[in-house]
């Protein structure tokens, strides 16, 4: 669950090449990065990594990304699938991967004023060649780990846990003891905590 709604969640999902984006690609061992736009639901895009394993060739992904709405726009749906393009051939320096991945985001009821999407992430990557285990789920790791990212670009739980605190002020506030009756077990709790502290007052 993200504290954003859906399109400002998506927005940040789709900004491949912002700054932000480009950073933890370079810290994730991106070698190159490039976007081609086709429409405003559509783009291409191509990533290099270097697995930082000696005579490993990096590994080139070209994706189609295509986002779309449902009808009642309470759902988007973001996918993201292999595809070839001449704006980014395969090339000997590089071998070409696979990834195909689904990100669906669903509107959720707001919480304390601040709009919730739940977010459903779905990835599948062939590194291709003869890669160890270990390194394919290295990888893997780090890519599930997206959603971790998402949730705390977004975070606004001290907001939340504040609104929160402000209605249990309030509660307390205007509390009255007189006009709340209170059960017969409620009221040996109470005493019995109270004795506790006539115990420790008498050491």
């Amino acid at each position: 669950i993200v504290d954003a709604p859906i399109a400002q969640v998506a927005a940040w999902e789709l900004a491949n090449m912002s700054r932000e984006s480009q950073k933890e690609h370079v810290e994730f061992g991106g070698l190159d990065r490039n976007l081609k736009k086709i429409n405003d639901h559509q783009d291409i895009f191509h990533v290099v990594y270097d697995l930082s394993i000696p005579k490993f060739l990096p590994r080139q992904f070209v994706s189609m990304v295509v986002w779309k709405w449902d009808d009642d726009k309470q759902e988007l749906t973001v996918v993201y699938d292999d595809v070839k393009h001449t704006k980014f051939p395969e090339c000997k320096e590089y071998l070409r991967a696979s990834v195909t991945s689904t990100c669906k985001y669903k509107q959720e009821a707001d919480v304390g004023g601040i709009p919730q999407t739940k977010v459903t992430y779905t990835v599948q990557v062939d590194l291709g060649g003869r890669i160890p285990k270990w390194v394919q789920n290295r990888q893997g790791v780090g890519t599930l780990m997206y959603l971790s990212k998402m949730r705390e670009r977004f975070d606004r739980s001290l907001e939340l846990d504040g609104k929160k605190r402000g209605e249990l002020v309030e509660m307390i506030r205007r509390h009255d003891r007189d006009a709340v009756e209170y059960s017969e077990e409620e009221e040996e709790i109470v005493a019995g905590g109270l004795t506790w502290f006539k115990a420790f007052d008498g050491l």
